[in-house]
């Protein structure tokens, strides 16, 4: 009973709809549209399912479906010979009120409908176009499965309408030939016979092969003894005088006669049909008839006689109107012989006169085409120099932008040390190697297929991560940067130290064009979905990574990670394919790429062999300004000492070979930390006068700069620019501050401080009119 080729998941969508879940089974198709044209492993369809159910809405979401085959057939052979479990299963997943054994093989979904009888799902599949005409297994066609005792005179109209309809549009599309020719005279259809024969008349005389076949279809639902008339044994049919009759075929007159349509006969004899022509089967159309009964002989030998009698009478009129019409024609010869004679007369007259004219008409064209054909030529002429000194501007406007653009380029490659050093404090050394490795990639002399990797080493607060920013703020510009100004900053690397009133690193940060990551944040394994992302179906799947939104947003970012050796081993792999392939991939966001990205990694390691080697360092600074190159082979010798202690810390030898440049960061010399303290004391002189109205000065006479120098002690080299800071403010600041709040010092008064006798920070105040009410009070180093 099972069809070979059936897939078993059909059974679970057939079973859903039988017991009316139709959401499930929504869900199933939504999954998987192709499912509908599977067949049940009994050989029905999900399809004649979904008809069967009763239910317009899951037949119209299945109508819907892209590829649903409505023509698919029932291939199940059910008869009284079908085994219980066949039929239990057939009600259950196909239809509960289905006949048990009825057999409805080769049936369509058209003939579940009208099974059905539900005028609502007949419509929607009659909307469809779905053909009318195709029989199941038993030659039963679609109206034939309605059950008389329940369907409606609506329904059974509504199936009618569209079936004549159907009809109609198959017969304006159909090809008329001897095929179409034998279904109607089956059907027996009187009108397309018509139709038909109005258009190929012949086909009433043509005896034709098929004819033959469709009345050997039509013989075997007759008697036995009609059918051994009609078709004889193939023993006696094996001569090649049989054979080349068989080839004969017959006539849609014989075919028509045995189906008994006299009155197809009659049209058929209208159009030409012999009724003296014998078929393949030696048999006159009158034979056939005969088969009927001796009433339809005599009714087919009426006609015939009728026939005979109206072509005798047409060939008399058709010989008595050929003559006239002779006559007619010859007289009608000589009129228009005459006529056409006086006609060429005065034909030759106007056209010798049209001659002339046109003569003189073509010599005025030809003189005004000159003078035409001059002035556009002089138009041209004109046009053609006017466009090309258009083409000479634009080509010296273009020539002229492109220089200036080259050169602006130029300048600007040029001015990159002086554009990221502005807001640094010493370190010619490195700014001088990170503008050569930016200028590098921008003129397009390195690997464009890669980020560009650097790591700054040396101690804390001399203005790795300030440095960074600069490089933000040149690669990026001032757009990304607006509106996030800020007085002060929580660098641990000592933005404040190394730039005052320098940009927010926060709103960096916000811009997208600067991302900063503090690796002590990512020291254990499971901190790496932190940068990449969740996996899908864990806790912060849907909030992406820190670093992959951030590229996501900004694929040309710098990238600063803060103190990288205390990074996780499994952190530092993710950044192998990053550095590498310039790509990071995201659960979520998919993969990034960031190949225009810059990373720049900060790291303390090496710092006591760059302060032992500090001096050396700084000479070579010195010694090779306006060398670059020489610099770098001078510096690249130290770097070889630090490589030991990198692997020792970061471990891997393939993450240190991704690194493009090594930058290393030297100490502060003391005329670098003096800088820095003078610009931290104008920072406070401006802030007390801005908020306290107090004028602030400080010694320059007697010994030079001596607050200056004084402060200059305070330098750690373990803590950088920062260390001098605290000192300015614990020692020269907390003086005014102290005094202001006590009320010792009042508005619009002027303080200078200054190191006296005994070494120690003193403050001398000055009221508006230049009164000296006292000293103010000290501290000592």
């Amino acid at each position: 009973m099972a069809a070979p080729w059936a897939v078993p998941g059909s059974r679970g969508l057939c079973r859903n709809l039988v017991n009316r879940d139709f959401k499930r089974a929504r869900q199933l198709l939504e999954i998987s549209p192709t499912l509908i044209n599977v067949r049940h492993p009994l050989g029905w369809a999900p399809f004649h399912a979904v008809i069967l159910c009763g239910d317009p809405s899951i037949v119209k979401f299945v109508l819907d479906l892209p590829g649903i085959d409505i023509t698919i057939k029932d291939i199940s052979t059910f008869n009284i010979t079908s085994q219980d479990a066949d039929i239990l299963c057939r009600q259950q997943e196909l239809c509960m009120n289905i006949c048990t054994r009825e057999n409805t093989s080769g049936a369509t979904a058209l003939h579940f409908a009208c099974m059905r009888g539900d005028l609502e799902i007949l419509n929607l599949l009659l909307k469809t176009h779905i053909a009318h005409d195709v029989r199941d297994d038993s030659k039963r066609l679609p109206p034939e499965y309605f059950d008389l005792d329940r369907v409606n005179l609506e329904t059974f109209d509504a199936y009618r309408r569209a079936s004549k309809a159907w009809y109609r549009r198959w017969r304006s599309l159909a090809t008329k030939d001897m095929t179409a020719l034998c279904g109607a005279i089956r059907d027996g259809d009187e009108g397309y016979c018509k139709e038909i024969l109005d258009s190929k008349p012949e086909l009433a005389r043509d005896q034709h092969p098929s004819i033959l076949e469709a009345l050997q279809v039509a013989v075997t639902d007759r008697k036995p003894a009609d059918v051994n008339v009609l078709l004889p044994s193939s023993s006696t049919s094996g001569s090649s005088d049989s054979e080349k009759s068989r080839k004969r075929g017959s006539t849609p007159l014989h075919y028509s006669c045995l189906m008994g349509n006299m009155r197809i006969a009659e049209i058929l004899l209208r159009n030409g049909a012999e009724w003296t022509m014998s078929d393949s089967n030696d048999l006159l159309p009158e034979g056939y008839a005969a088969l009927n009964g001796d009433n339809q002989m005599q009714e087919f030998k009426r006609l015939c006689e009728k026939e005979a009698l109206i072509r005798v009478e047409e060939d008399e009129l058709r010989l008595a109107g050929r003559f006239a019409e002779e006559l007619e024609l010859e007289r009608a010869q000589e009129k228009q012989e005459s006529e056409r004679l006086k006609k060429r007369e005065l034909e030759a007259q106007k056209e010798a006169e049209e001659k002339k004219l046109r003569e003189e008409e073509e010599l005025r064209k030809k003189q005004a085409d000159i003078e035409k054909e001059a002035e556009r030529k002089k138009k041209r002429q004109e046009e053609e120099e006017s466009r090309k000194k258009r083409l000479e501007m634009e080509k010296e406007k273009e020539r002229k932008r492109k220089l200036q653009e080259e050169e602006e380029l130029r300048k600007r490659h040029l001015e990159i040390e002086k554009v990221i050093g502005d807001k640094i404090i010493g370190q010619r050394g490195p700014i001088r190697s990170i503008a050569s490795a930016i200028r590098l990639r921008e003129n397009g002399w390195v690997d464009p297929d890669r980020p560009l990797v650097m790591l700054f080493l040396g101690s804390s607060g001399i203005g790795k991560t300030e440095l960074a920013k600069q490089v933000a703020h040149y690669l990026h510009g001032d757009d990304y940067l607006h509106g996030y100004a800020s007085e002060n900053s929580d660098d641990s690397d000592s933005d404040d130290e190394t730039s005052s009133g320098g940009r927010s690193l926060t709103g960096i940060e916000q811009s997208g064009a600067f991302v900063r990551l503090d690796m002590s944040e990512y020291q254990h394994s499971h901190t790496v979905s932190n940068l990449t992302g969740s996996p899908k179906g864990y806790v912060g799947y849907d909030e992406g990574g820190i670093l992959t939104k951030k590229l996501k947003k900004n694929p040309k970012a710098i990238v600063l990670l803060d103190e990288i050796e205390k990074a996780h081993p499994n952190v530092l792999t993710v950044f192998l394919q990053v550095f590498d392939d310039g790509r990071i991939t995201d659960p979520k966001l998919g993969t990034i790429y960031c190949k225009g990205a810059v990373f720049i990694m900060t790291s303390n390691l090496g710092s006591e062999q760059i302060k032992a080697e500090s001096p050396k360092l700084h000479k070579l600074v010195a010694k090779t300004e306006g060398r670059h190159e020489q610099y770098l082979r001078g510096i690249g010798q130290f770097n070889k000492q630090l490589y030991p202690i990198l692997k020792g810390a970061l471990k891997r030898d393939e993450f240190l070979g991704r690194i493009n440049q090594t930058v290393v960061f030297l100490p502060l010399s003391d005329q670098e930390i003096g800088q820095i303290v003078e610009i931290e004391l104008k920072k406070w002189k401006k802030r007390a006068e801005e908020h306290h109205a107090i004028k602030m000065s400080w010694s320059r006479k007697g010994k030079l700069n001596a607050s200056l120098a004084r402060l200059v002690q305070g330098y750690n080299v373990n803590y950088g620019a920062r260390s001098v800071i605290n000192e300015v403010q614990t020692l020269a600041v907390q003086v005014l501050a102290e005094s202001q709040i006590r009320g010792d010092i009042r508005k619009n008064w002027l303080v200078h401080l200054f190191i006296n006798d005994t070494g120690s920070i003193d403050m001398a105040k000055e009221d508006p009119i230049g009164r000296i009410p006292q000293r103010g009070c000290h501290y000592v180093f």
